[in-house]
């Protein structure tokens, strides 16, 4: 087969859930599969490309603009149609005029269930809903998210394949040498509780992982630090500003965007991580956190307990007295931390971006089997 990939969410400036699907899934596919042919559709020659260099099977293309309307109906049909792909994987969007299979990935609904948005947000939404009602066969990377997709449009879930993400083989537990070297790099002299995710993002409900750690610092004279990862956005500024407001300055450490080869350490260095997001598709740092041996509190909502099993402590988002006293739980008890640890390591195990590529083959073979039997159907 030649298989054509919309990869422009790699070129992003930092990593997103979507950008680390792209690029881990071209890593793994092209890792397992021997035999097809792989065609990258880009917006320009990020670095990324550059590891397929030598790589006969694999031809990267610097041609989508990054405007979205020309990209999804101009560019990508035309590529598509001028190498001849015989099955076109896409993400939200499907362009019209693809004359090939076409494998559409919606990671979540969240954007088509924002009710307060702005008007880009809102025709995403509309665009991505459009999408799922044309397309074929559809990638999510849940069982949550399946579900939703199907009641949401009331389509049938059988043209809907669950593919979960995998972890990078960075991830895995860091000796103290290293995680001293980069804890000591970012400011950190305590023990501490760490979030990693888009800082901006209301739905991981940071306000309540603030008002909770500050509850721990003045009630309950907790000696930790609070470490948030994440880009610093202009979204952040209400999260600072509360920040300042609890005159935690010099307790909560926001670093921004850390480099990926530091993130495992700081990680594996952290005494609990706290992902209570309100929504998520999947819900990645979770496992990633788990597979560094750190003990997780996730909430109860979305895909996180499908993600997270029996492996983590859940919350309901947004409950501060809740998130107090899992938080204390944890921090407190040593028994407890060690059972997680290795529960979260066995969870982690589980997921891998090889098992995502094979899983992904099997509907790039459906979807052109489909296609050549609705073709041979209209030629009778």
């Amino acid at each position: 087969m030649r298989i054509g990939i919309d990869t422009h969410a790699i070129t992003k400036s930092y990593a997103t859930g979507s950008s680390t699907y792209v690029a881990e899934l071209v890593r793994a596919l092209v890792a397992v599969d021997h035999q097809n042919e792989y065609f990258l559709y880009a917006e320009r020659n990020d670095p990324f490309y550059q590891e397929f260099v030598n790589n006969h099977r694999v031809k990267v293309r610097c041609v989508l603009p990054t405007n979205p309307i020309i990209r999804d109906f101009v560019t990508v049909p035309r590529a598509i149609a001028q190498d001849s792909i015989d099955v076109a994987h896409v993400h939200f969007i499907l362009p019209p005029f693809i004359c090939s299979a076409s494998v559409l990935t919606v990671f979540d609904l969240y954007y088509v269930h924002l009710r307060r948005s702005t008007l880009s947000i809102k025709s995403h939404g509309l665009l991505t809903a459009w999408s799922i009602r044309r397309a074929k066969s559809i990638i999510t990377i849940s069982e949550y998210s399946k579900r939703d997709i199907a009641n949401t449009f009331a389509i049938g879930p059988a043209k809907i394949f669950v593919t979960p993400l995998g972890i990078g083989h960075c991830f895995s537990p860091v000796d103290d040498q290293k995680v001293h070297a980069v804890i000591h790099r970012i400011g950190i002299h305590q023990e501490y509780i760490l979030f990693v995710g888009r800082t901006e993002d209301p739905r991981k409900n940071l306000m309540t992982l603030i008002e909770a750690y500050a509850i721990l610092k003045s009630q309950f004279n907790t000696a930790a630090q609070l470490v948030i990862v994440g880009r610093l956005g202009a979204g952040t500024k209400p999260i600072l500003q509360r920040v300042s407001e609890l005159r935690l300055d010099r307790d909560v450490i926001m670093p921004g965007i850390i480099a990926s080869e530091d993130l495992p350490a700081l990680l594996s260095g952290a005494k609990v991580f706290v992902y209570a997001s309100s929504f998520e598709g999947f819900g990645l740092p979770v496992l990633e956190a788990m597979a560094c041996g750190t003990p997780v509190i996730t909430s109860n909502a979305a895909s996180l307990p499908e993600v997270a099993g029996k492996a983590a402590l859940l919350v309901s988002p947004g409950k501060v007295g809740e998130l107090v006293e899992t938080l204390l739980l944890v921090w407190r008890d040593e028994t407890l931390r060690h059972d997680m640890r290795e529960q979260g390591l066995r969870r982690a195990r589980l997921f891998s971006w090889e098992r995502t590529a094979r899983e992904t083959l099997a509907v790039y073979d459906r979807a052109v089997k489909l296609r050549r039997r609705i073709t041979f159907d209209q030629q009778r």
